[in-house]
């Protein structure tokens, strides 16, 4: 969430986001062979280049299906 007190720091600031917006990307993971006697599953995201910032979760829960 963004504040801006004045309109130049409006303009600024969707600048910003629509640049951010830009450069992107989703990843998708489906994982196979994963103990199923586990219900957390830790997910480690690696980068090689320098200066990128990574948003991602440290993992998830695996669904429980019923029998």
């Amino acid at each position: 969430m963004y504040y801006a007190a004045r309109r130049n720091s409006l303009e600024e600031l969707y600048s910003r986001v629509t640049e951010q917006a830009r450069n992107q990307y989703t990843l998708a993971y489906a994982p196979t062979g994963n103990d199923k006697t586990k219900d957390y599953h830790a997910v480690e995201v690696r980068v090689k280049r320098v200066g990128l910032n990574i948003l991602t979760r440290e993992g998830y829960f695996s669904a429980q299906i019923a029998q």
